[in-house]
């Protein structure tokens, strides 16, 4: 399911407005951002685009490791 999808669904089952549900989609994906970039040294490249089983220019969120994971070995 897709974001435009993803948002006529949630207005089909409520009484929001798609660009109010937008927006709040969109204010959310920002607040996840940044609060990502607080835990990982690197943020993620958003501008990198793939093809996923099939679908081209699929947006695929990879983000590095945490800088604060230990490993411990037994």
């Amino acid at each position: 399911m897709n974001k435009k999808q993803m948002i006529q669904a949630i207005a089909d089952k409520t009484s929001l407005e798609t660009e109010t549900i937008k927006k709040v989609l969109d204010a959310c994906e920002i607040i996840l951002m940044e609060n990502m970039q607080k835990q990982y040294q690197q943020s993620p490249d958003l501008k990198k685009s793939v093809s996923y089983k099939g679908k081209k220019d699929v947006k695929i969120i990879q983000f590095p490791r945490p800088s604060n994971i230990k490993h411990n070995t037994n």
